[in-house]
Parts: C-alpha cells; structure tokens; sequence
C-alpha cells in the first residue's frame, strides 16, 4: 500500500497467504485494500455509541431489535468479540466460495466454507490477535486465521469476511465482507491465512 493512501485516514485491508505443507509461503495476495465495513458495523457501533435503540440483520437475514440501554444486561448487545476458538466457523474471520460482488447491505457470506475436512471444508484455526503497533507515526491493530485443508480435494476460496459475536444476545453480524481479486486454490495439506489489518496516522 502506498504511503499517501495512509495519509490522514482510517484504512482497512486484508492479506492472504498459502502455505504448502512444508510451511512455505507459495502465495501471497499482498496487502489490499478492503471493501471496508458493511451496513451492520455502523449500525452496532451507533447503538453502543449514543445508548439508544436500533436495529441490524444477524446472519441469518433476521432484523434484530438492539436496545440501547447498555446498563440492562439481559439486553445488552455492546460485547463485540471475534476471538472464535478453533473449529469454531459461527464468527470471526470466515472464509467463502462466492464471488458475488461485495454490498454494504451484505450480512452474511453468500457461500460459506464450514469447518471440516469433508469436500469442499476446511479446518479452522483459532483467531490470533497482533499487539497495536507504532512506528513512524502510523498506529495498527491486525487479526489473522489459518485454514488448513485436510481433505482429499481441493478446496477455493473466494470471499472472506469478519463475523463479531455479540455476546449477551448470542447474535452473530458481519462487519467485513471481501471478494478476493484472485481466487486461491487451498490444495490439501496446505493452509491458509487470512490477515485483516486497521491502520491510521497519529
């Protein structure tokens, strides 16, 4: 990415990396731009911002009633976490096989590859999390997930995404949805890693 992107903004981008069963790297997207947030991570972040109600649609398509009292804990929806364990394919970084162009209206992955090793699955590592960074000014935080192919067949993925769980209501919501420039072939025994990464200028 080049300096004068980063200049004065908020950026959001995503890395994808294959690794053969050796744990060489044989593919690496680079860093790329995101489509950046979809419709649900504004409309959490204005319900635990101004403490009134709202509304956003879950993953399964459904519009969830979010009230704004963050005192009431029955209904509070302010826990975002995307700290998914392993085989856990509910929330944080998902991996997809559709190439359907990505919306801000999007709340789910269109195709998604569930954790398995059956055709078409891959495994899920848990989510890591990188300490926040400074260096010459720039501030970032990064998140990453590895996809492990152990199956029989090759497995493409497509689309990735971040799923936040919300943790008192037990709602899962899509805050990022990608459709990756290039396909990658995950052939089995080799992994994937998908990266996304915040940046900003202090």
């Amino acid at each position: 990415m080049e300096k004068e992107e980063m200049e004065d903004s908020i950026v959001l981008a995503y890395r994808v990396t294959k690794q053969d069963k050796k744990k060489h790297i044989i593919y690496d997207s680079g860093i790329v731009p995101s489509k950046s947030f979809v419709r649900q991570f504004i409309d959490c972040m204005k319900v635990e911002l101004s403490d009134t109600d709202g509304s956003a649609k879950d993953v399964t398509g459904t519009e969830v009633n979010m009230p704004g009292d963050i005192y009431a804990a029955e209904y509070h929806y302010g826990l975002h976490r995307a700290d998914a364990s392993e085989h856990n394919d509910d929330y944080g970084i998902l991996v997809g096989a559709s190439d359907t162009p990505p919306d801000n209206s999007d709340c789910v992955l269109y195709s998604p590859i569930h954790d398995g090793s059956e055709s078409g699955e891959l495994e899920y590592g848990e989510m890591l999390f990188h300490d926040v960074t400074e260096e010459s000014g720039y501030i970032e935080a990064s998140m990453r997930r590895i996809f492990y192919n152990g199956g029989t067949e090759n497995v493409v993925v497509k689309e990735i995404g971040l799923v936040v769980n919300q943790t008192h209501a037990n709602k899962n919501f899509l805050w990022i949805r990608d459709v990756l420039d290039t396909p990658v072939t995950v052939e089995p025994a080799q992994t994937l890693t998908v990266q996304y990464i915040m940046k900003t200028k202090a």
